[in-house]
């Protein structure tokens, strides 16, 4: 990954860090009559944003598995290779699984058609990425593929540890149970899941905004799009894009009454945290300095690949370079054997 390219992974995640505590403040006062004024109930515009709008985090967990299998092909060893061979077969499913779980179940009343349809869709974003992806150095597909598994398993996980600990009432369960139940982000266990243990319990999981984490893990795009060599020219614009991915699925959870300001602010807040905290630390060791990238292991094997790697971008092989080395050894010994004879005739 070049230089810049991290420079601006830390930019946006500070600056989006930022743009949420700015909003997780005006919401802390004003989260209530907020919502008031932009509730218009169930809609088309938070219908589709509301299939569509997790998509970012899927997207990056799958190009950080094709980054993984990029780097483990070329081990020696059968098991690291059968390893890279496994994650691209398992993880499209349990992704498209958890998509028809977290997404469609809600709108086709089925898991097994929502696991029908999602799972071959995983599968075919696999495809696209490995389209995309097939070229790029393997020395810098590492450290990005892990930050990509690892930025996408925290966020999932902790939003939905965070969910069950808050329970914090949605904006609907007020509108037709009374806003006097309504509960500041910071009022954690408020107890109305039990005292209303007739209703579901996705009813009282608004604290924080699981679709708005999903959309806010677009900022981590650009790390995938600047390694391929067909979409590097497109990574600088995916970070404004991303950013503008999760206000429009932020908004479009607050217009139907899923999600508070705070909700979806601090869904940025800890996304942006964990992008500059696990994704940027590991992303700066292969980054170039003064020409040279850093290796991520510095074994013998990867030294190869490193070495066929420049060689290609300098439009030379392996062979060629071993043609120009023998020429120069022959125009050395002979330049040395006419000294020594000169030398023995004076």
């Amino acid at each position: 990954m070049a230089k810049k390219e991290g420079s601006r992974l830390r930019f946006w995640s500070l600056g989006s860090a930022g743009l949420a505590l700015v909003l997780i403040l005006i919401g802390s006062f004003l989260d209530l009559p907020i919502m008031e004024a932009v509730y218009v109930g169930e809609n088309a515009y938070s219908l589709i944003f509301g299939l569509i709008g997790s998509l970012p985090l899927y997207l990056i967990a799958l190009s950080g598995v094709v980054l993984l299998d990029n780097y483990f092909k070329k081990s020696r060893q059968f098991a690291v290779r059968f390893l890279g061979k496994a994650l691209l077969f398992l993880v499209p499913a349990v992704l498209g699984i958890l998509v028809a779980i977290q997404s469609l179940d809600e709108y086709t009343g089925s898991l097994l058609a929502s696991a029908l349809i999602a799972v071959p869709l995983a599968y075919l974003a696999l495809l696209l990425w490995w389209f995309l992806l097939k070229d790029v150095d393997p020395s810098r597909s590492l450290d990005a593929g892990i930050a990509l598994l690892l930025v996408a398993a925290l966020t999932f996980a902790m939003t939905h540890l965070a969910k069950e600990v808050a329970e914090r009432p949605r904006y609907f369960f007020l509108k037709e149970y009374g806003t006097n139940h309504f509960r500041d982000w910071w009022e954690w266990g408020s107890g109305l899941k039990d005292l209303y243990s007739d209703l579901s319990s996705d009813w009282f999981k608004s604290w924080p905004s699981g679709h708005s984490c999903c959309a806010s893990a677009a900022l981590l795009l650009p790390i995938p799009l600047s390694l391929g060599k067909k979409t590097r020219r497109l990574a600088p614009w995916a970070y404004p894009a991303g950013l503008l991915w999760w206000a429009m699925t932020a908004l479009g959870r607050m217009l139907d009454g899923h999600h508070f300001l705070t909700d979806v602010a601090f869904a940025l807040l800890f996304t942006a945290l964990l992008i500059f905290l696990v994704a940027v630390p590991l992303l700066r060791r292969t980054e170039e300095e003064e020409g040279e990238p850093r290796r991520a292991f510095c074994t013998f094997e990867h030294r190869i690949l490193r070495r066929r790697a420049d060689l290609s971008v300098q439009g030379l092989d392996e062979k060629a370079v071993r043609k120009i080395r023998a020429k120069r050894g022959k125009k050395k010994t002979s330049s040395s054997y006419r000294g020594q004879t000169r030398s023995m005739h004076v």
